[in-house]
């Protein structure tokens, strides 16, 4: 099964790890312990993925090469795309006036972002050599939508448990 982490995440258990003393470490846990650990890890966060990343995953494990890898990010910003766009007019109508109106200038601020990074995006990695290169940039773009998508459900979670 292949398995995306977020830099974030990824930055949070390096730091995590590296609060614990390489010999403690060594002395309290095997190999077998670290590998179950991982396993373990893996599993937890594959249950909370979102569907979008849970067909994502499938689509890169049928075709991990980089073109098709590509194709499945490329399809995975379009169902991110669609679910802003479903999350983003959720929101809207549970709104009064003044909070449509932050939302929707919020919402023109951001696409002004998104378009901005998208660019530095094509902008830096276009230019490196290495087809990785191009996954990476398209994971990136998948990334900023996907955020966005979560930021916006977390609002509208937070309205309906109100």
């Amino acid at each position: 099964m292949f398995i995306r982490f977020k830099k974030s995440s990824l930055l949070c258990l390096l730091a995590a790890l590296s609060l614990a003393s390489p010999l403690t470490m060594a002395e309290d846990m095997t190999e077998d312990m670290a590998e179950e650990m991982a396993e373990e890890m893996a599993e937890e966060m594959a249950e909370q993925q979102h569907p979008i990343n849970k067909q994502l995953d499938a689509c890169i494990d049928k075709d991990s090469s980089t073109a098709g890898t590509i194709v499945c990010y490329d399809q995975a910003e379009k169902r991110w795309d669609n679910e802003l766009n479903t999350i983003y007019k959720a929101l809207l109508s549970k709104l009064n006036r003044e909070g449509k109106k932050s939302l929707e200038q919020s919402q023109k601020q951001w696409i002004k972002y998104r378009d901005a990074e998208l660019k530095a995006i094509r902008d830096i990695y276009g230019t490196m050599d290495g087809t990785m290169w191009n996954v990476i940039a398209v994971a990136s773009a998948v990334e900023i939508v996907e955020d966005r998508v979560l930021t916006l459900k977390g609002y509208l979670d937070d309205l309906n448990s109100n």
